[in-house]
């Protein structure tokens, strides 16, 4: 990446900026480095660092609805709005072993928060706009999974239907983008240091 690409794809950790996403494909709502405008090889290490931090059956789901912008553009001609590149990609902190950290790939159908604390992974809040697999064996105390069957707004369709279902994950008690973990990490390396929080 360039500087200016860097630039624009770096966030602190604790600012609010990357939290500010939405499911909708307006450009002005979309933050980090733009996947159209990367260099082939730029991209495919954004895809590296997606597969690396996600178990296979995550990171196909993720291609898959890229790919399938790509196919919503074929049908639809509506560049500004679909595509397998149309996404935004951002780190958050400085990538580190001993370091808090994450990353974001943000756009139509496909958000991803990807953030370490302390060597634990936390993926929440992710959107998918995908049908889900297996939806009766979701259950946990610590994970909402919301499915919400949507009309096909642009393949024209009125009602919502079983083959538009947008996925939404939250980490309850306070955790999404480990604001949990990072809050307690902090106040034990205060603690061990003896500062008071």
């Amino acid at each position: 990446m360039n500087t200016e690409q860097r630039d624009a794809a770096s966030f602190d950790v604790d600012s609010i900026a990357w939290r500010q996403w939405s499911k909708i494909h307006f450009f002005l709502m979309r933050r980090g480095a733009f996947l159209d405008e990367l260099t082939p090889a730029q991209r495919d290490n954004a895809m590296t660092l997606l597969k690396e931090s996600l178990r296979p059956k995550g990171y196909q789901t993720a291609r898959d609805i890229m790919r399938l912008n790509e196919s919503i553009l074929e049908i639809t001609g509506k560049t500004d709005e679909y595509g397998e590149w149309l996404y935004w990609m951002i780190l958050v902190g400085t990538p580190s072993s001993d370091e808090s950290w994450g990353w974001q790939i943000d756009g139509h159908h496909l958000i991803i928060n990807y953030f370490i604390v302390n060597e634990r992974a936390i993926i929440s809040p992710a959107f998918m706009g995908s049908e889900p697999n297996d939806a009766d064996a979701i259950h946990s105390p610590i994970i909402l999974i919301e499915f919400d069957y949507q009309r096909g707004v642009a393949l024209d369709t009125d009602k919502p239907t079983k083959d538009h279902i947008h996925t939404v994950v939250r980490t309850l008690n306070g955790n999404d983008y480990s604001k949990g973990l990072l809050r307690q990490h902090r106040e034990d390396a205060d603690a061990s240091h003896g500062h008071k929080s």
